[in-house]
């Protein structure tokens, strides 16, 4: 059995649409690091990646779309 660690038992989670990127500015912007599995990240996680370069917030996802992942560093590499 996993233990928790008690000092990540406190943080907040966040949850917003990626089909609403109005919406994930306001979430990306009051965090350091956003962690994402929404897959198939070719449909739903350019906006995503987009609000992360554009408010300087750290990047992590479950993709294995090596396609999709090229065009989001060609795009965002330099704003982020």
């Amino acid at each position: 059995m996993a233990t928790l660690n008690p000092e990540v038992s406190t943080l907040d989670i966040f949850v917003a649409d990626s089909s609403k990127p109005e919406k994930l500015d306001p979430v990306v912007a009051n965090t350091r690091s956003v962690i994402s599995a929404v897959g198939p990240f070719v449909r739903y996680g350019a906006p995503l990646v987009a609000s992360c370069a554009n408010n300087g917030t750290h990047y992590c996802d479950t993709t294995g779309e090596v396609g999709w992942v090229r065009k989001m560093i060609e795009k965002y590499d330099d704003i982020a």
